[in-house]
């Protein structure tokens, strides 16, 4: 026993001896397992504090293209501004980019044609489709015998002889030629203003002017313009009149003449609308 406790006391004693060191160690081996292995060596190059990131590492390959990709250090290198990249097809968008100005262009023509087309239109439109002096020269044309039927109940048959006067300057329309219902009408230029004058049964004298604006070529449209002997508010007069035309081959062959009749200020009743046929 003595011998037992001095050869304990020595080991505690001499704890760096090797036999004391190897008891120590094996009694706690089992309970410290990592103390007894070796710790692992760290590489302070190959730290991920200073090794490049993977942009990093794409930039320094773009700016550097002859770096082999090895186990060759690559600086650690930032670019803040990246690399401009270019289109793919160029032509392509220089195309793009004058497509908005085509296409302006095209509009703008587009509307320079429709501005165009709508002042044509316009003058077109201003234009009579026939003049006074033309309406003048068609009731020229009128020269001859005309007949037909009876415009109104209790009138004659119609009848109307035109016959150019006074050098041409003048066209002169008796209605009922021979009959007490005989009546006049003249028709003349006064200036750029084609007139026409009937002399009434009922002994009043209106005047009318003929409306290029409603006329065409195969109408003529006479607008009420004045007279003389009746008061165009109460007296009953001849207030327009109307001819529509039924060209031949060789002049007018059908006449349709109409008009209205006023009283009062208003209109009264129509004058009737007879269709006359060329005789002579």
């Amino acid at each position: 026993m003595a011998k037992r406790a001095r050869r304990t006391s020595a080991q505690h004693q001499d704890p760096s001896g090797e036999n004391g060191t190897q008891t120590h160690f094996a009694t706690f081996a089992p309970c410290l397992p990592a103390i007894t292995k070796p710790l692992p060596s760290v590489n302070c190059a190959n730290s991920p504090a200073s090794t490049p990131s993977t942009a990093a590492k794409r930039d320094a390959t773009r700016a550097n293209p002859t770096a082999k990709n090895n186990n060759e250090p690559i600086p650690h290198t930032y670019n803040p501004t990246p690399p401009l990249r270019q289109p793919k097809h160029p032509q392509n968008n220089t195309k793009s980019s004058c497509r908005p100005l085509a296409k302006l262009a095209q509009s703008a023509s587009m509307k320079t044609l429709l501005a165009l087309a709508f002042t044509a239109t316009s003058i077109l439109a201003a234009q009579p489709a026939i003049t006074p002096a033309d309406a003048f020269a068609t009731i020229k044309k009128f020269a001859g015998e005309w007949h037909g039927p009876a415009a109104m109940k209790g009138m004659p048959a119609s009848h109307s002889i035109y016959r150019i006067t006074a050098g041409g300057s003048a066209v002169e329309e008796i209605i009922f030629p021979g009959t007490k219902m005989e009546m006049i009408s003249m028709y003349h230029m006064d200036g750029s203003d084609l007139l026409m004058t009937h002399y009434c049964v009922i002994g009043n004298q209106p005047r009318m002017k003929f409306n290029p604006s409603t006329s065409t070529p195969t109408e003529l449209v006479f607008d009420f313009d004045g007279g003389t002997n009746f008061n165009k508010r109460r007296d009953q007069h001849m207030h327009s009149a109307k001819y529509t035309i039924t060209p031949g081959k060789s002049g007018p062959q059908k006449i349709t003449q109409s008009g209205t009749s006023w009283k009062d200020g208003k209109p009264a009743d129509s004058c009737g609308a007879v269709t006359m046929t060329r005789h002579k």
